[in-house]
């Protein structure tokens, strides 16, 4: 029995049908699943457009307190500083007139203003407060820096002496004879600058004693109540001052001392 054309061609459509439906199948699916990570792109892209937004909003919010907050603390600054110029001015006049009735009753007590005093003694003392915490965090600082500096100092200028001293003879030895007129007139000149330098010095020393006790006793009835807060403050400023000078005058001692030997040996 003979076999009809098409079941001859059923094999041939079947295998060359069956992949073309298999790959649009695979296709189709693949579509899908494009057109599925294109919505959640889509959808991120939204959310991250939302989070700029969000971002950006909570950055403007930000800036504009903190340009507030720079705002109110600048003008309670200068409130403060009115208050405390009100203050003071209340004081200088209530002290004028104090000052007065004290002439016309000379054994009246100054009751007014030691009221006033009083009052305003922890205003003041608070305001002192904030200003010595600011104050000390640079206070430190300049003393640390100063300290280091002083020591630096020393053991450089110590080096540079023996340096100097150890190169400068073979050279003086040569010049000096040739340039010794010029040489002499100059370094009496520079002596004559360094003593009185060294001199005004010393006289600033001796002078800012005494003229710190004179001012201690002079404030001390107004500000007994916190003296012991700043107290420590002015120790160490005075401290820093004495090294400041001590150190001032080792420079000019050895500055001194360098001229008179160049002054020895060009003679």
């Amino acid at each position: 029995m003979m076999n009809s054309p098409m079941t001859r061609w059923k094999p041939f459509i079947f295998s060359t049908v069956l992949p073309f439906i298999l790959i649009l199948f695979a296709l189709e699916k693949q579509r899908q699943h494009l057109s599925s990570l294109r919505i959640e792109l889509e959808q991120l892209n939204s959310r991250l457009s939302l989070l700029e937004s969000s971002v950006e909003k909570s950055y403007h919010e930000l800036r504009s307190k903190e340009d507030g907050a720079a705002q109110m603390e600048k003008m309670i600054f200068e409130k403060e500083i009115a208050n405390l110029k009100n203050m003071l001015d209340s004081i200088q006049k209530q002290g004028s007139v104090d000052a007065k009735c004290q002439m016309n009753t000379p054994h009246s007590p100054v009751g007014g203003l030691e009221k006033q005093i009083k009052e305003w003694l922890p205003i003041l003392k608070n305001q002192l407060m904030i200003f010595i915490s600011t104050l000390k965090l640079h206070f430190d600082f300049l003393i640390a820096e100063t300290l280091e500096a002083y020591h630096v100092s020393m053991n450089t200028l110590e080096s540079f002496a023996v340096k100097l001293q150890r190169s400068a003879i073979p050279f003086m030895q040569e010049w000096v004879p040739i340039l010794k007129n010029q040489l002499l007139t100059f370094v009496s000149m520079l002596k004559l600058h360094v003593d009185f330098l060294v001199a005004e010095t010393l006289e600033a020393y001796h002078v800012a004693i005494p003229f710190m006790q004179e001012a201690y006793v002079s404030v001390k009835p107004y500000i007994n109540q916190i003296a012991s807060v700043t107290y420590i403050y002015i120790v160490r400023l005075w401290i820093l001052f004495k090294k400041m000078i001590i150190l001032l005058t080792i420079l000019l001692k050895w500055l001194n001392d360098f001229v008179h030997w160049v002054f020895e040996v060009a003679t």
